[in-house]
């Protein structure tokens, strides 16, 4: 009966961690790309550096915790990504808004490999 209760409590946590990672990437996802469709369709310079440093400290913040719930190889080119668009921004670069539309991309692929499918299960 003990190896029931360990089962049972085991699948339970393991049911939970899934949904904790499911709900933490889509937050992730959809926080993310909301300000960065603002920051690709604002005119004014000043407004799209505020846009591009919002995004850098949201990526950084869900950075730390996608990293322990998913896997690692996709992170490293969205991670580039993310750390040059205050920088480009800053500079003025022309290139800003495909670096933008480069880290959604990125961001997209993330989600996309974390989403429940029998693909992604097996």
């Amino acid at each position: 009966m003990k190896r029931l209760w360990f089962a049972v409590i085991f699948l339970t946590a393991a049911a939970c961690a899934c949904i904790y990672e499911q709900y933490t990437v889509k937050t992730a996802y959809k926080e993310i790309t909301a300000v960065i469709d603002e920051a690709v369709s604002a005119e004014n310079e000043n407004v799209k550096i505020k846009y591009c440093d919002e995004i850098t400290k949201k990526w950084e913040k869900s950075y730390k915790t996608i990293s322990l719930v998913s896997d690692h190889s996709v992170f490293q080119n969205a991670d580039i990504s993310f750390g040059m668009i205050s920088a480009l921004a800053e500079e003025g670069s022309d290139s800003i808004n495909d670096t933008l539309i480069q880290a959604k991309s990125e961001l997209s692929q993330i989600y996309d490999s974390s989403k429940i499918n029998l693909s992604n299960i097996f």
